[in-house]
């Protein structure tokens, strides 16, 4: 699944809550910047909300994932890319798993 909704990502994502629920999307990428603070949606209600459907994020940079550290960093509003993956096939992509940042 990719998303390019212009700040309106997370409210893509909440629409195919059925999917996600049914583990129907295995993976996703999704746009973030300051068009979120103008859509009232949070990174970090957005990874806790897809973490609690079987999700994990990793920001996507240079081409590498690596899981962010979003309580230290919070909300910057700065264009990023995100990736989410259903924990189930994360063994698929942990070669591409960069770290922490």
């Amino acid at each position: 699944m990719k998303i390019d909704a212009e700040g309106y990502d997370f409210f893509v994502l909440k629409g195919a809550v059925h999917l996600l629920e049914q583990r129907r999307i295995v993976a996703g990428q999704f746009e973030y910047g300051s068009g979120w603070a103008l859509s009232g949606a949070t990174l970090q209600y957005a990874f806790s909300w897809l973490k609690n459907l079987g999700y994990e994020c990793f920001l996507l940079k240079e081409g590498k994932l690596y899981r962010p550290r979003i309580e230290i960093y919070g909300e910057y509003f700065n264009y990023s890319n995100y990736v989410f993956c259903e924990m189930r096939s994360l063994p698929l992509i942990e070669g591409m798993i960069s770290g922490t940042v």
